[in-house]
């Protein structure tokens, strides 16, 4: 069975957390050394997907902020409201399996909600060269489309950040949508 949990309600052990390893040593370090204090400080909030109560499957963890984009119309810059990505791995024992693909839909589900209270746009992250095509599979774009992982002709892009969106229009079409109304349910009494 899995099981998300946010961080901080985790009742893991040392070793159960360093066992996670998604094949990415800074984002290994980022989950096994930060992400518990940054969740703690309020500066980011991760969740963790769990298999039969205490094997780690993946992580992420989101924020949210702003981003300038440029108007080609007004030679300005626009600010955007958007929600960070900032990390999100899947332990290599379970890449490929289906595992990224729905925790991916479930943080889809979440931002819709998030946008629906706070006109969030878009889902910003900044990919490590060998996921941007899965993050392409789910509808992501890069930002700068001319400069693709494979692009770099004799240069490794290990250490290289790729920017991508996906805008809450995109996710709308794909049917993550956040509350179609929203309700109290209170009995008030005069």
């Amino acid at each position: 069975m899995l099981e998300l949990y946010p961080i901080r309600c985790l009742m893991l052990d040392e070793t159960e957390i360093e066992a996670f390893d998604c094949g990415n040593e800074s984002i290994n370090d980022y989950f096994k050394k930060r992400a518990d204090d940054t969740d703690f400080n309020n500066i980011a909030k991760t969740f963790v997907l769990l298999k039969d109560n205490n094997i780690i499957v993946g992580f992420y963890t989101l924020t949210v902020g702003s981003l300038d984009v440029e108007s080609v119309e007004t030679q300005t810059l626009i600010k955007r409201q958007i929600v960070n990505l900032s990390y999100f791995a899947i332990d290599s024992k379970y890449q490929r399996q289906g595992y990224g693909t729905s925790l991916m839909q479930e943080i889809f589900k979440s931002v819709s909600v998030i946008s629906y209270y706070t006109g969030v746009e878009l889902i910003y992250l900044e990919s490590v060269d060998d996921s941007v095509c899965f993050y392409e599979s789910l509808g992501f774009q890069l930002v700068r489309p001319s400069l693709r992982p494979e692009n770099y002709q004799g240069i490794s892009t290990e250490n290289i950040q790729f920017p991508m969106y996906i805008s809450m229009e995109t996710l709308i079409d794909q049917g993550f949508v956040g509350y179609l109304h929203n309700f109290l349910n209170i009995n008030i009494e005069e």
